[in-house]
């Protein structure tokens, strides 16, 4: 009998002693980043995607050295017309491994910086519209716009939600209006994903079903055309079409309506940088009833999913 009660001891400390060392070993098999020492040049960021700007830095250094010269490396291969001390997007893709080689100007000999590995970008939603037509049979469908800056396959997922609170078995892009009754609330959170990351949720200004406002049918642009300008035809459903106003409530400086629901723009020639501009359109009937579409506009060229491009649409009414 105390044969047996010394083997079960042995036996457990001979366990723990055997998790031990495996932790110990994945411990060890875990890469840990070592701390950078003052004065060495690294290229930041250090988690740089495909659309950051990538520049080279001295640690640390108080005051930047100036550098005498300076080499940009992609998987090896020096990147050629590239001799600043910054690296535009376009110049290197996902996965990429990037290194700089600087010449500071108090010394003669290159120095080399430690690799960075370009990493996934995660798709953006950029629009989210949730449509109501005034057929009492009819589907609401959320059609939205998204981009991914390394041009991947975007998968969409969707959750409605019914007064605030989600609805289990709803989770495609359209749902029944026989599902709701009168002075509901409804409105779908949609996300998108690349494979490896997804987007924040993005989601739809609410509907109010039974509601006799306007209902906006048409869908945004999301890039701007020929000659930097950008012009978009609001089109809208109503009992009494003539007497619809429109509004702009949110939009970048100089960008007009018209009577007619005519939006035009012209972006600043002068502005040669990338810009995402929020753009929100009332559209109201004299009843009191409106409805608002929100979108995005991108001042730089963007790739859209395998969705229409839309916009989210909040529609309301006082009758």
């Amino acid at each position: 009998m105390k044969r047996v009660g010394w083997i079960l001891v042995l036996a457990f400390f001979g366990f723990v002693a055997y998790g031990l060392r495996g932790r110990a070993h994945e411990t060890a098999a875990t890469p840990q980043a070592a701390p950078v020492a003052p004065g060495t040049w690294v290229v930041m960021p250090q988690d740089a995607q495909s659309m950051s700007t990538l520049e080279v830095h001295c640690v640390d250094a108080g005051v930047e050295p100036e550098v005498k010269s300076c080499k940009w490396f992609r998987n090896g291969t020096e990147v050629e017309g590239e001799t600043g001390t910054s690296l535009a997007p376009g110049r290197f893709a996902r996965d990429d491994v990037i290194t700089a080689e600087v010449v500071p100007q108090d010394q003669s000999a290159p120095v080399r910086t430690a690799p960075v590995r370009i990493k996934n970008s995660a798709p953006r939603i950029t629009a989210a519209s949730a449509d109501l037509r005034s057929d009492p049979s009819a589907m609401i469908f959320v059609q939205v716009s998204a981009v991914d800056a390394d041009h991947d396959n975007i998968a969409l997922s969707y959750q409605w939600y019914r007064n605030g609170r989600p609805m289990s078995d709803e989770t495609g892009p359209s749902v029944n209006v026989r599902n709701f009754q009168m002075g509901d609330e409804v409105y779908a959170s949609v996300t998108a994903s690349d494979g490896k990351d997804s987007s924040a949720p993005e989601k739809s200004d609410p509907i109010k079903i039974g509601s006799n406002a306007p209902d906006i049918t048409s869908t945004p642009p999301s890039t701007l055309e020929a000659g930097r300008r950008f012009v978009y035809q609001v089109q809208v459903h109503a009992p009494k079409p003539k007497e619809v106003k429109y509004q702009l409530v949110d939009a970048p400086e100089g960008m007009t309506i018209d009577e007619s629901g005519l939006i035009e723009w012209t972006m600043p020639a002068l502005d040669t940088n990338s810009h995402t501009y929020e753009v929100a359109i009332k559209v109201s009937d004299p009843t009191g009833g409106e409805a608002v579409q929100r979108f995005q506009l991108s001042t730089s060229a963007l790739q859209p999913a395998n969705t229409p491009a839309n916009s989210s649409v909040q529609r309301s009414s006082n009758q």
